[in-house]
């Protein structure tokens, strides 16, 4: 298979019932104004941040990169897990419950509100982050996926929070590990994501 696929067609993707669906990338230019355009030392975290957005901007699962050899362990080993499991009702109601991970991995010492997390279980949330859950959930991480459907993001974004997922799929800024959740009763919980973002040096970024 050649290029056409992925650099032709995505510059000029097809219409479904005259409704662009597809997002237009032109990914050879975006690559190359994000090279051209790059400081000459940036933060590795930050570089990688970067780089991976234009790549899921494609929407497409068979475009993507290896990593630096030397640094490949870092992205990949670094995983987050979430304090709580979101629960759907057939009103379509939010509810939380503890993650059971939490307990799995014995870190419940990091987790000072996990037991209010189960004392409230049965109180529906009313925010996550100011927004509503359903809008959390569908804005978690959204810049790195690479589903079309909406409704894949959602229901993708939903098991991430329910089990863990590394740094290298979702290369969160710091400010987006805290979760601030009120619930119906205007009682919160300012939580956590629990994991590890390790301090990446800086790269010379014309190294190829």
């Amino acid at each position: 298979m050649n290029e056409y696929p992925f650099i032709n067609i995505l510059k000029d993707p097809p219409k479904i019932d005259g409704k662009e669906y597809f997002k237009k990338v032109d990914i050879i230019k975006e690559l190359d104004d994000f090279q051209s355009n790059i400081e000459k030392k940036i933060n590795l975290y930050e570089y990688y941040q970067r780089y991976l957005k234009i790549i899921r901007d494609t929407n497409n699962f068979h475009i993507g990169f290896t990593y630096f050899s030397n640094i490949s362990a870092e992205l990949s080993d670094t995983f987050l897990i979430s304090p709580f499991v979101i629960n759907i009702d057939e009103k379509k109601i939010f509810y939380l419950s503890q993650n059971y991970l939490i307990n799995y991995f014995g870190i419940e010492n990091e987790v000072p509100y996990f037991t209010k997390i189960l004392n409230k279980e049965k109180i529906p949330i009313k925010f996550i982050n100011n927004l509503k859950p359903f809008d959390f959930i569908r804005n978690f991480c959204k810049d790195y996926y690479t589903f079309k459907n909406k409704n894949a993001k959602f229901t993708v974004t939903k098991l991430l929070l329910e089990n863990y997922f590394f740094l290298s799929d979702c290369p969160l800024n710091s400010i987006d590990f805290n979760l601030d959740i009120q619930y119906e009763d205007d009682d919160y919980i300012k939580a956590t994501l629990i994991g590890l973002l390790p301090d990446y040096n800086e790269i010379d970024t014309n190294i190829h």
